[in-house]
């Protein structure tokens, strides 16, 4: 039978299939291969050993947070506890475009969200042309906007610790009543509570919710960087290795020239092209 791996916990794997759900454990050739299951994983499995035999190609895979299969991750970032960022917001885009995953925004808890802040958020997303979605408990239309969105796809949350990806989850549908965790003042961020991604069946998709982090590192080389930031591949460059800073007839610069690519979205990318050139140097 063919299924796909919604959760695991300590070699338990279950998966989905039929609208059924079966615990299953992986045969030992995948120990003498070294492949490793995820969650989001096509298999092949037997009922007769309720054992998983078979892994099928990836369509694209997720080390941060471990999936695969998916439509998009959805970076969800809070208005306050802890506070919106925009560099996190671009880094994680920059992030999915590297693994080949669409993207999609959602603020959480825009109720807290002032006039202001709100305005440049949706600015700076549309220069982006990206998706974007403002939600909060208290607005039951911003919940069924979101929900209208992801039915029919494979989706997993992504952000940092205390941002509200289980809530927001509860409130797509109490049933999954996830754990939720809770904001540390001291520490400044928000203490884990999800442990391991897991895929929870939603309108024929599937939503993911997956464990917070208060750091990524994109770990990419300069140029890859300059070519993986946000839309930076739209806009033509004729220089191949160009790093968008100071080649005459840059194509990103020329953007940025012309109003299309905002001072925040540029100066977070020197920001990270600086963290780029310094891992690059302490490789060597």
């Amino acid at each position: 039978m063919k299924g796909l791996i919604i959760s695991n916990s300590y070699g338990k794997y279950k998966v989905i299939s039929d609208n059924q759900i079966f615990e299953l454990t992986p045969r030992g050739i995948f120990r003498k291969s070294k492949e490793t299951l995820i969650v989001g994983d096509i298999v092949e499995f037997s009922l007769d050993s309720m054992t998983i035999d078979k892994i099928y190609p990836r369509i694209n895979y997720s080390k941060r947070p471990l999936i695969a299969n998916i439509d998009y991750l959805a970076i969800v970032s809070s208005v306050a506890r802890p506070d919106f960022s925009f560099e996190l917001i671009f880094k994680f885009i920059t992030y999915a475009n590297t693994v080949g995953i669409k993207a999609i925004v959602v603020i959480s808890k825009s109720d807290l969200l002032d006039n202001d802040l709100k305005e440049k958020i949706i600015k700076e997303l549309n220069l982006l042309d990206i998706k974007y979605f403002f939600t909060n408990k208290y607005d039951v239309s911003s919940i069924e906007e979101l929900k209208e969105f992801l039915k029919d796809k494979k989706t997993c949350f992504m952000g940092q610790s205390g941002v509200g990806k289980s809530s927001l989850l509860n409130l797509l549908d109490s049933s999954y009543a996830r754990n939720i965790g809770e904001y540390s003042e001291a520490l400044g961020r928000g203490k884990h509570e999800t442990k391991e991604v897991v895929l929870l069946p939603f309108f024929d998709g599937f939503v993911g919710d997956s464990p917070g982090f208060s750091s990524l590192i994109l770990d990419l080389e300069p140029q890859e960087l300059a070519k993986k930031y946000l839309n930076f591949a739209s806009y033509e460059c004729r220089f191949n290795d160009c790093l968008h800073t100071n080649n005459v007839d840059c194509g990103v610069l020329s953007g940025r020239d012309e109003g299309k690519i905002s001072d925040e979205e540029y100066s977070c990318y020197l920001k990270l092209l600086k963290e780029a050139l310094e891992l690059k140097r302490g490789k060597k």
